[in-house]
């Protein structure tokens, strides 16, 4: 449910403008709307110092799981300063690191020299340069000019010297500035100053959950200076702008009271925008992760279709994966999951895997796919929960568009009571109709299912009623794109063959695993003729190959599945529902001003 929002302007004295946030924050059920851009210099100095620390916290992350106790971890913003001159040199070392060894990579290749007696002979008038030269030709050299191979690459590097200058065929090579021994004696000190270096941010990554602490009062301080600054000011008077949420209104009115605000408590104008906060059912919240995760939020004005969300991509979720194997796995290692490095994480992502996996698992039963394995190998109590009208192609094709238009019916249906007694409500209701008939002629073309003909004049009135609910409100721009519209209807239902394709390229997949694995031993068993060691040896290598190819397929088919459901299971309940609802997920979350609110905004 999206809770409803009053807007609420609310007047203070200036000089009591300190105090008056102080409440505010402690009372956290105001979110700040700034009368005024909220700029000043304190806000751009906190907000640089929040930066700051949060890019070292973030860096210092890759260190904390080695991090090495310390007896007395440093005060946050010591820990800060620390943590951000080692990463800074940590930074300084690694690019060093690169130019030394770009440095070497070009002049290993000349060997180990000097190249300041190269200076030192020509200053004493002897010419010295080096050449690459192919090594399968014979090398002609100027008349008074002597060669010698130098370094690591097969004689085809020659240092040419003679008197006075001359020319040679070949391809002449810079002098390096230094011997090479020089570039390699200082690239094995800045990776021991490396090491040094991770050794230290290995102790000062205790000071982690310090530098995260700051991290937080920085970013509380930085929302107070901007609730300050952009507060407005009328002579003596100040004064803030906020929404509230209505059932929190009789709180602020008390604090009002007992501090001597004025309060100015309206309904907000249509076309203000208005910050969003949903408050789930109980059965519902478990989505909540998977919204913050697609950073998808429902405009104050749009509907909450979390439900909805919640129920169709479970069942998605179930089909695109497919098998209960897979499911059933899913539900022993959650468990584990949750008790290992994730017992501090909130419940809700795991509760939402919880309702996947039982999805899945029940999916599989019905279809009869258990790690691709072949249907004839399962045991006799599996094969008899199989429902085989499941199993042809053309009833899964049916039952994906089925899934279709009863989702795409949901979101106008939807749509229709949100209007109420309006035209356009007509116009849903004819859409509804155009979707059945859509769904009757994709099984036509599809499958080859007769189409009903009691159905005929279904579409044909919805039809009539989108045009005659379009002309009733007047919406010309629509009308006129109706044909586009029709077709969109068509490509989103056919959408969602997508679950039968996606299903079924799941289990192919597993199959191809399951078989490649057998393949491959059978291949290295039949190496081995006769019996004795030499078999039973054949027979373990054979076992561990199979076992290395089933667990990296599965487990490559495991992640293809998830990306497939973030990729098409989310899309149609993002995009092909919430189009046809009306839906564009414009919203912003609320967010109290001060620390007490934020478990009403989580």
């Amino acid at each position: 449910m999206i809770v409803r929002m009053k807007k609420i302007t609310l007047l203070c004295m200036a000089e009591h403008r300190d105090a008056t946030l102080a409440e505010l924050r402690d009372l956290g059920v105001l979110h700040l709307a700034p009368a005024r851009k909220p700029e000043s210099a304190d806000v751009d100095r906190a907000l640089a110092e929040l930066h700051r620390t949060e890019a070292v916290a973030s860096a210092l992350r890759a260190f904390a799981d080695d991090a090495v106790s310390s007896p007395a971890a440093a005060a946050s913003a010591e820990a800060v300063d620390a943590a951000g001159e080692l990463l800074a040199l940590r930074n300084e070392i690694e690019e060093r690191i690169e130019d030394l060894a770009v440095e070497k990579e070009e002049i290993e290749p000349l060997g180990h020299f000097d190249p300041g007696d190269i200076h030192r002979l020509r200053e004493a008038g002897v010419t010295v340069r080096l050449y690459r030269c192919p090594g399968d030709k014979s090398v002609k050299l100027p008349e008074g000019v002597v060669s010698t191979p130098i370094g690591l690459d097969g004689g085809r590097i020659l240092a040419l010297a003679g008197a006075g200058d001359f020319e040679f065929a070949g391809e002449e090579l810079p002098l390096p500035e230094r011997p090479l021994k020089e570039v390699e004696d200082e690239l094995k000190a800045a990776r021991r100053k490396m090491d040094e270096t991770v050794d230290k941010l290995r102790h000062t990554g205790a000071s982690l959950p310090s530098i995260e602490a700051h991290a937080a009062e920085l970013r509380d301080l930085v929302a107070y200076l901007k609730a300050e600054a952009g507060m407005g000011h009328a002579g003596e008077i100040a004064y803030l702008r906020g929404f509230c949420p209505e059932d929190r209104v009789r709180k602020l009115r008390e604090s009002a009271g007992r501090s001597g605000w004025g309060l100015l408590i309206e309904e907000p104008a249509d076309d203000e925008p208005v910050p969003t906060l949903v408050r789930y059912a109980r059965w519902v919240r478990m989505i909540k992760p998977m919204f913050r995760f697609l950073g998808i939020v429902p405009g104050y004005r749009e509907t909450d279709i979390s439900s909805s969300f919640l129920v169709f991509l479970s069942v998605f979720f179930a089909m695109i994966v497919g098998d209960a194997g897979y499911g059933l796995l899913f539900l022993i290692l959650t468990p584990y999951a949750r008790a290992g490095k994730f017992a501090s994480s909130p419940p809700e992502p795991f509760r939402l895997l919880y309702l996947f996996s039982a999805g899945t698992v029940i999916w599989g039963v019905l279809t009869g796919n258990y790690f691709g394995i072949d249907f004839e190998y399962l045991p006799g109590f599996l094969r008899a929960l199989r429902v085989d009208w499941l199993t042809s192609q053309n009833n899964s094709m049916t039952l994906s568009l089925l899934l279709g238009g009863i989702h795409l019916t949901l979101a106008h249906g939807w749509k229709a009571i949100r209007y109420g007694m309006d035209p356009r409500t007509l116009v849903q209701a004819g859409w509804i109709c155009v979707v059945w008939g859509i769904f009757a002629l994709a099984r036509l073309l599809l499958v080859g299912a007769r189409f009903p003909v009691g159905l005929a004049p279904v579409p044909v009135l919805g039809l009539a009623a989108i045009v005659a609910g379009l002309i009733r409100t007047r919406q010309w721009m629509d009308m006129g794109l109706l044909l586009l519209d029709l077709v969109s209807c068509f490509g989103d239902l056919m959408s969602y063959l997508r679950l039968f394709a996606l299903g079924i390229a799941s289990v192919k997949v597993a199959e191809a695993f399951n078989g490649m694995a057998g393949d491959l031993g059978m291949m290295i068993v039949g190496t081995v003729s006769g019996a004795g060691p030499a078999l039973w040896t054949a027979a373990a290598v054979a076992a561990t190959a199979m076992a290395l190819v089933l667990m990296l397929g599965h487990g490559l088919n495991i992640i293809l599945c998830a990306m497939s459901v973030l990729v098409h299971g989310v899309r149609l309940n993002a995009l092909e529902f919430s189009l046809h609802m009306g839906q564009e997920w414009s919203g912003f979350n609320y967010k109290p001003f001060g620390v007490a609110g934020a478990a009403e905004a989580a």
